[in-house]
């Protein structure tokens, strides 16, 4: 039988810790899903919006998404999230935006610098829900 030194079991112990770490912490976070999606059970028009702070065209286009959602036509086919690069640079990276694009948004497949009308959003996003199904 072989007998173990104290660097033997040291390093068997933080073996086994490091492993732990992993089984626990380590393969979950790998395994979920990004993102904290809220699901509700039907298809939506999903629109990432990418503002900067203090930058007068992303106030227009949070204030354009906003008061689209009140609006009782579209309000229930559509949802947005705002995602702010100075401050969410992962997700920014994630979605392929730079600081220069901004603002911006993503509707469909489709990215688009720059702000729209609340007009051109309505049209947009009708004609995409009915590429997807979610209206006929």
């Amino acid at each position: 039988m072989v007998k173990l030194t104290m660097a033997g079991k040291v390093i068997i112990i933080l073996a086994i810790i490091v492993a732990l770490y992993f089984l626990f912490f380590v393969i979950p976070s790998v395994l979920s899903p990004a993102g904290e999606e809220d699901i509700s059970g039907r298809k939506m028009v999903k629109i990432f919006a990418f503002v900067k702070t203090m930058d007068e065209s992303s106030v227009e286009l949070s204030k354009t998404l906003e008061a689209l959602k009140k609006d009782p036509e579209i309000s229930n086919i559509f949802s947005y999230e705002l995602i702010v690069v100075d401050v969410e640079k992962e997700k920014a990276k994630r979605f392929a935006v730079n600081e220069e694009e901004v603002p911006c948004f993503i509707i469909g497949n489709e990215k688009v610098i720059g702000t729209r009308d609340e007009k051109w959003f309505k049209e947009k996003i009708t004609e995409v829900a009915k590429q997807s199904g979610i209206i006929q």
